[in-house]
């Protein structure tokens, strides 16, 4: 049975690997990388908001991507509200930077399509 550092790291690399095709404009094979990703449920959650934030940003339907947008939200308030009195400076600055990036793409949504949270 694998340890959670290595599925940790297994999802890291397949999480960059899709960042790596992004760069590439290789848009729709990492929409399909972000989808099998999320498809294995061995996925941590922190991987999971980062997918589903990445597909809210990626997908042209924009229902599709609301969805994504507001699993990814879901996600991220019950994990902070489980870890929320956490001390781990770590887990903390994780959260921080998983909302920012759901904040960004709420931003954009409401800047692009009149979006309002």
């Amino acid at each position: 049975m694998a340890t959670f550092d290595e599925i940790d790291r297994r999802f890291t690399t397949d999480f960059n690997a899709a960042l790596a095709l992004l760069e590439q404009d290789e848009i729709e094979k990492c929409t399909e990388a972000v989808r099998n990703l999320l498809a294995d449920s061995a996925i941590p959650r922190f991987h999971r908001i980062k997918c589903f934030t990445m597909l809210a940003c990626l997908l042209d339907d924009f229902h599709e991507a609301y969805v994504f947008y507001v699993k990814g939200e879901t996600l991220w308030r019950i994990t902070k509200q489980w870890h929320g009195n956490d001390p781990n400076p770590d887990l903390k600055e994780a959260l921080d930077d998983l909302h920012e990036g759901l904040e960004e793409t709420r931003w954009v949504y409401s800047t692009l399509f009149g979006y309002r949270n």
